[in-house]
């Protein structure tokens, strides 16, 4: 029997989700300046973990989010804004409001309760959330980007009503200067780019070197609340992802995650191996 547990992302794709403890070949080539990559397949506790630097993340909420055991990940119930919310926070892995990025999840909704749905969002230095960058799902299945300066909104109805999904944003680091377009944010759907609705660019973006936060708001505005559903895997690139790359995270999403670490004597034993090829070729 497969100690892996099934992805399928509306229909079977064939890719499997690693167990926990599955070692991360972080020089695949599908990791090309991956920064954080969270399988969350811990299936208990009050921690998930950071497969590319080993860095812990903490829960929070009362009760802690809820594991999954199949497909695997990690369930938010947040059934309104501002009620005790259920979330995740890891140490950012680098500014993204200021650098070029690709976020990408897999994810399904439990149903949309507030006007503002949070997936993700990099605090400021100050720790706020207003003023970083954020993206969420409104309750048209809308998809937004935004930060203190900026707003980037894809068409209403974007995104699956029912059903596991892959979501994508990705920014070059262009178009967010006073009178914008924000042309510099996409956002991706099961590997295809959605139609945009409009864009509101006010001034550069604010720095954002704060925690990395999974749901949860906390901007007290009465219509912002955390995702209801369940994340399966969140993965942060500093690099602008083809949209070849990200049909291709979608369709195997933990392609990197092999059997076993290659052990250390094999590697000796091949040192050692052309140390002698090159006596011999300087003996012949």
């Amino acid at each position: 029997m497969s100690n892996m547990i099934s992805w399928d992302a509306n229909t079977e794709l064939g890719s499997q989700k690693p167990p926990l403890g599955r070692w991360l070949d972080r020089q695949h080539p599908r990791l090309q300046g991956c920064q954080f990559f969270a399988p969350l397949n811990e299936n208990a506790g009050g921690y998930a973990y950071d497969a590319m630097t080993g860095r812990r993340g903490s829960l929070f909420g009362t009760p802690l989010p809820s594991w999954t055991t199949r497909p695997g990940g990690l369930s938010f119930a947040n059934p309104a804004a501002l009620t005790p919310a259920q979330y995740a926070v890891f140490p950012s892995s680098f500014d993204p409001n200021c650098t070029p990025h690709t976020l990408c999840f897999l994810l399904e909704l439990a149903g949309l309760a507030s006007t503002y749905n949070d997936v993700f969002y990099a605090l400021d230095a100050g720790g706020r959330t207003a003023a970083g960058w954020i993206v969420t799902i409104q309750s048209n299945f809308q998809v937004a980007v935004g930060g203190a300066n900026f707003n980037r909104f894809t068409n209403a109805n974007a995104i699956p009503s029912a059903g596991r999904f892959a979501l994508a944003v990705t920014y070059d680091g262009s178009g967010l200067t006073n009178g914008g377009t924000a042309s510099g944010i996409r956002v991706y759907v099961n590997g295809l780019e959605a139609a945009y609705a409009n864009t509101t660019v006010n001034g550069a973006p604010v720095a954002a070197p704060g925690n990395w936060m999974l749901s949860y708001d906390d901007r007290g505005s009465g219509v912002c609340g955390g995702l209801s559903g369940s994340l399966y895997a969140v993965a942060a690139f500093n690099r602008v992802l083809s949209r070849q790359e990200i049909w291709s995270f979608r369709q195997q999403p933990f392609a990197a995650f092999a059997a076993t670490p290659p052990l250390a004597w094999e590697e000796e034993a091949a040192a050692y191996a052309a140390v002698l090829r090159h006596l011999a070729q300087l003996c012949a």
